[in-house]
């Protein structure tokens, strides 16, 4: 996401009375895993929910909060309702 829309999108959000509280994004043929690549990226106290997608279909997804902007990660419990 462009940095400028996800700063747009965060005031939005806010001036409706909401919150932000994750982010979510899939890794392809891979691991419902978080790397060294996503702990840099990330900032802390959101939640991060990584789907893995083998061949073209969901197959397992993971949660994990960042302890501090970049890392690290720790898992969260996950319940699909």
């Amino acid at each position: 996401m462009d940095p400028l829309d996800q700063m747009r999108v965060d005031k939005e959000v806010r001036v409706a009375g909401l919150d932000i509280l994750g982010y979510y994004h899939s890794h392809p043929d891979h691991p419902a895993q978080a790397s060294v690549f996503d702990a840099e990226q990330s900032w802390g106290g959101y939640f991060y929910l990584i789907v893995s997608v083998e061949h073209g279909t969901p197959v397992d997804a993971k949660v994990f909060v960042a302890e501090k902007d970049k890392g690290p990660f720790h898992a969260e419990p996950l319940e699909v309702v």
